[in-house]
């Protein structure tokens, strides 16, 4: 009986345990911690066609339980992002409580994403090394390497793929008879995307939102990837380089 006691406690508190870990970083936990926090999102109409990329309409400077709590339609998405680069406050606090993950790797900076559903993200690539890790939510990648013999060619591709959804990627990249690979990640899962590899990302709608860490890696970019992201996108480019997410 005693044993059978003892039993029954132990798998009580191995589930109560790791139901504590799953909770930790979800959703409702950052909005607990951090959603009483006045700071910068950006707002999106999924509705509009990405010319260049995927921009904000506007950005709202405001407490972030409007991103956490705030019911919007399927056509719109808001996403906090802070960086490590210029992060002040509360945004500081954020990026300490995820420290016991990011301390495992050596990053040279960290970005957080707090993403509502939906979400997507137009295909490009990136001119760094980066480990990308799911806290919350689900997302769907499609990565793939391509070589174009000019820069009109590059963006006669992105013309034509800009605006696709997940599955007509897929179809558009395999009658072209480019291979790719597809990724799901969900919370606890590492993504390591080298410089220069393209990828379309969605988020899978089957929570309020996602909340990613993109970790950037010591750089080896090459110069001719760097002036051709210029090229394709320079608009983003100079985001980057100032700072600015939205």
């Amino acid at each position: 009986m005693l044993n059978a006691i003892l039993s029954i406690l132990l798998i009580s508190f191995l589930v109560l345990y790791f139901k504590t870990r799953l909770k930790k970083y979800s959703w409702s936990d950052f909005s607990r911690k951090f959603g009483n926090c006045n700071g910068e999102f950006g707002v999106y109409n999924l509705t509009k066609k990405t010319e260049e990329c995927t921009y904000a309409d506007k950005k709202i400077i405001d407490k972030y339980d409007t991103v956490f709590k705030t019911e919007i339609d399927k056509d719109t998405s808001y996403m906090i992002k802070i960086s490590s680069s210029n992060a002040k406050g509360c945004e500081i606090d954020m990026l300490n409580y995820v420290k016991p993950i990011t301390d495992k790797h050596d990053t040279q900076s960290v970005t957080l994403r707090i993403q509502t559903n939906p979400w997507r993200y137009a295909p490009h690539y990136d001119t760094i090394n980066q480990i990308a890790h799911m806290l919350h939510g689900t997302k769907k990648w499609i990565l793939w390497n391509t070589h174009f013999k000019n820069i009109d060619e590059t963006k006669k591709f992105l013309r034509d793929i800009n605006n696709l959804n997940y599955e007509d990627m897929k179809i558009y990249l395999k009658n072209r008879e480019i291979q790719y690979e597809t990724k799901i990640m969900r919370p606890g899962d590492s993504l390591y995307i080298k410089c220069g590899t393209w990828h379309y990302v969605e988020n899978v709608n089957t929570t309020r939102g996602c909340i990613m860490l993109n970790l950037e890696l010591e750089n080896d970019t090459l110069y001719s990837l760097e002036e051709n992201f210029k090229k394709l996108w320079p608009i983003q480019y100079t985001k980057y380089v100032n700072n600015e997410f939205y």
